[in-house]
C-alpha cells in the first residue's frame, strides 16, 4: 500500500507528521510532498532512514497570484499522480483546499483533510479573507462527486463550523487530539 503526506514544508512534517509516517512506513510505503528548500542537513537523512520518500515541491509564493496558485495546484497533481498513492492526507487548511480541488483528478482509494487550525483564515472581515472563505467552500464543493474522503480535525470549534456551514457531515468529520 502506498500512502502519501502533502505538507507545506519538511521542518512541518518531521515536527508534526514524522512519527505517525515512520510507524506507517514499517508496514507500507510512504512519501511526503513537501518544500524542501529550508531543509537542514539531517533532515534528508531522517526521512530516508526511516523509509519515507520526499517528493519536493516548492511551496507557493506567500503574496501568490492566481497563476501562480493555478501553476502550484497543476505541480501537486502531477506529482501527486506520478507517485500514485492509495491513500493521501492534505495537511493545513489551504493544502486541504487544494486536495479539494483535484481529488477528482487523482486516482486515490481515500483522501483525509487535516483541518490543523484556521488561524487567520476565518476570523478576519476584509476582503482577501472573505474571497479565500469563498474559494475554500467552492473547492469543498467538488467533493460532492466522489465520496471516498474525510475530514479530520484537531479542534472541536473547527468541526463544528465545517458541519454547520454545510462543508462536511459528522459522518464524514473525525475529531482527534491536536499535535501541534
Amino acid at each position: 500500500m502506498k500512502i502519501c503526506f502533502v505538507v507545506n514544508e519538511i521542518g512541518f512534517f518531521l515536527s508534526h507528521r514524522f512519527g505517525i509516517a515512520k510507524e506507517i512506513s514499517t508496514q507500507h510505503k510512504v512519501a511526503v510532498v513537501t518544500d524542501t528548500s529550508q531543509a537542514k542537513p539531517g533532515d534528508f537523512l531522517k526521512l530516508e532512514d526511516a523509509g519515507i520518500e520526499i517528493i519536493p515541491l516548492k511551496q507557493r509564493p506567500s503574496s501568490a497570484s492566481l497563476g501562480q496558485y493555478l501553476r502550484y495546484i497543476r505541480e501537486l497533481t502531477k506529482k501527486i499522480n506520478l507517485y500514485s498513492p492509495e491513500y493521501i492526507f492534505f495537511t493545513t487548511i489551504e493544502l486541504s483546499m487544494f486536495g479539494a480541488f483535484i481529488h477528482n483528478f487523482i486516482g486515490v482509494k481515500k483522501t483525509f483533510f487535516l483541518i490543523t487550525g484556521f488561524g487567520p483564515f476565518f476570523l478576519p472581515k476584509d476582503f482577501k479573507t472573505r474571497l479565500f472563505r469563498a474559494i475554500n467552500k467552492i473547492a469543498y464543493l467538488f467533493l460532492i462527486f466522489n465520496k471516498n474522503f474525510k475530514f479530520i480535525f484537531q479542534n472541536q470549534d473547527d468541526m463544528r463550523i465545517f458541519i454547520r456551514k454545510n462543508i462536511s457531515k459528522k459522518s464524514n468529520s473525525l475529531l482527534i487530539s491536536g499535535s501541534g
